[in-house]
């Protein structure tokens, strides 16, 4: 019997998927490895108090593309990023339980967002 969608969710721990999101995700796949996060995680892992609630803007910046016309790039405040990666480890068993819920009589499902687990990838977070 093949894996259904909820069962890739569950090989994930709430402290795994924090340190995906933060450390992993957030920069684009498409960026050179120069772009990395993890020190961000291994800081965030340090705090005692959360960081600041309430909104702020992306964080822009400009390149220049081939063709020579700039173009308006951004990533999320990190700051902002990080406090929902934290809202997302704390309800994880609730977004789990969520999904199995809505999924679970299903057959088939096809998802173009799919949280999984890369048993490839060995990183040491020294």
């Amino acid at each position: 019997m093949d894996k259904k969608y909820t069962d890739f969710m569950d090989e994930i721990s709430s402290d795994e998927l924090y340190e995906g999101l933060l450390a992993y995700g957030f920069f684009a796949e498409k960026l050179p490895p120069v772009f990395t996060a993890v020190s961000f995680f291994k800081y965030c892992k340090t705090i005692s108090e959360p960081f600041e609630a309430g909104w702020n803007e992306y964080i822009t910046f400009r390149v220049m593309r081939n063709i020579s016309i700039p173009r308006l790039m951004g990533i999320p405040n990190p700051f902002k990023y990080q406090r929902v990666c934290s809202e997302l480890r704390d309800n994880w068993d609730k977004l789990r339980n969520h999904f199995h819920v809505q999924t679970d009589g299903q057959s088939y499902r096809v998802s173009r967002i799919h949280v999984r687990k890369e048993y490839a990838k060995s990183v040491s977070l020294r």
